[in-house]
């Protein structure tokens, strides 16, 4: 589940670190990629760990899962991010 989830949180993470880099970007768009960002923590990393009697995953879902997850996490951290 970790690494199903984890796509998003790493690209979001490295776009709100390069968001903090630039002035320009609103104050808004900050804090709503900092909870998308928490929100994918929890699904990465806290989730996972209280799943009790988890099923496994069939590598189709699995790839499906992570490829969903990285195409989601860029679009949305560049939604926030790339305002012209």
């Amino acid at each position: 589940w970790c690494l199903q989830e984890m796509p998003s949180f790493l690209f979001g993470s490295y776009f709100l670190y390069t968001s903090m880099q630039q002035q320009s970007l609103p104050t808004g768009n900050r804090i709503l990629l900092f909870l998308f960002v928490a929100h994918y923590f929890n699904r990465s990393f806290v989730y996972p760990l209280r799943i009790r009697g988890g099923k496994p995953t069939q590598l189709k879902e699995f790839i499906g899962a992570v490829t969903f997850t990285a195409i989601n996490g860029v679009l949305q951290a560049l939604c926030l991010t790339k305002l012209d």
